[in-house]
């Protein structure tokens, strides 16, 4: 017997968790550094508070997940950065941005 692990939403709260992820990339998201518009950038951000560093100064375990392209995804990513010294889960977007605009340089490339 083949199982799935398969859970059904309703349209309506799929949009607007949809619509939601990609709004976290607009200018008053808590990732607008991402917002491009060539290739549109769905994400969430996570902060959560790590022991302090060997200086005793506070540390974060910080993520951002996401997707792109917002309509129509074909790729997904999550950058993680344990114990850091950066303030929260925005402040990865330089790094998550540059692995998703690294995917479709690379994908154009290779259809050239």
């Amino acid at each position: 017997t083949k199982h799935t692990n398969k859970t059904s939403i309703k349209s309506e709260y799929y949009e607007y968790i949809h619509q939601a992820l990609h709004e976290v990339t607009l200018p008053g998201g808590t990732a607008p550094l991402l917002s491009n518009p060539q290739i549109p950038i769905a994400a969430k951000t996570g902060t959560a508070e790590d022991d302090p560093d060997e200086t005793g100064k506070p540390t974060q375990d910080l993520w951002l997940a996401g997707f792109a392209p917002y309509a129509t995804p074909e790729i997904a990513a999550v950058v993680m950065f344990e114990k850091s010294r950066l303030e929260f889960g925005g402040d990865l977007s330089p790094v998550f941005k540059e692995a998703i605009l690294f995917y479709f340089q690379n994908k154009k490339q290779h259809q050239e």
